[in-house]
């Protein structure tokens, strides 16, 4: 386990990676890099970047009940629930995109599919069991997921930057809308459509 505690008071932000198989091997990097951009005198609040990452483990999907029995989900419960984050996010990795970005995943899998915020980068909420169990309906969870071959490229660090200076849940949702106005209305009728009438489950 590593873990960066930057700040004090509130809001508090919890960042995680490494949360499956091997990605915290190219998710970890890009975590404590930012973790050395973050402006530590002008950050307002706390932010907390934790990496689930371990080697010899297998693969288990956030979406599949039994994440939550493994020993990585049910240390992500424990921080979660010890930190109490208003704003969290998860940062992920993938090989092929189609799964991801298929029409077809809210059939496959029960989620709605992700969307591209920047050529490669894929974004949207987390597991509708720990958004909806772990946080209130006014916090913000969000959720990218990275190419394994993309690397540290800029856009993913502006995209945590706006995520790891916002104050609350419409603060950040605002930003992210100025900066990706298409991208972001689908992903809010994406998740209108999956929820229904269940909306005390917000899109992220």
């Amino acid at each position: 386990m590593m873990q960066d505690w930057i700040g004090g008071g509130r809001p508090f932000r919890l960042f995680v990676s490494g949360l499956h198989g091997k990605e915290h091997e190219v998710t970890d990097p890009i975590l404590w890099e930012f973790s050395e951009r973050v402006s530590k005198k002008n950050l307002k609040g706390s932010l907390v970047l934790h990496s689930l990452g371990r080697e010899d483990r297998e693969y288990v999907s956030t979406l599949d009940n039994e994440y939550w029995n493994t020993k990585t989900g049910k240390e992500l419960l424990q921080i979660v629930e010890k930190y109490q984050p208003t704003i969290y996010l998860e940062l992920h990795s993938y090989s092929d995109p189609s799964k991801l970005t298929n029409p077809d995943r809210i059939d496959k899998k029960g989620v709605p599919p992700l969307i591209e915020l920047e050529t490669g980068i894929l974004a949207g909420s987390v597991s509708p069991r720990l958004r909806r169990d772990k946080f209130r309906k006014e916090d913000f969870c969000f959720l990218l997921e990275i190419p394994r071959d993309k690397g540290h490229c800029e856009e993913i660090y502006e995209i945590l930057k706006i995520i790891g200076q916002g104050m609350d849940r419409e603060d950040i949702v605002e930003d992210l809308k100025e900066k990706f106005p298409t991208q972001m209305k689908k992903s809010k009728k994406y998740y209108e459509l999956f929820y229904e009438e269940n909306l005390s489950v917000p899109a992220y």
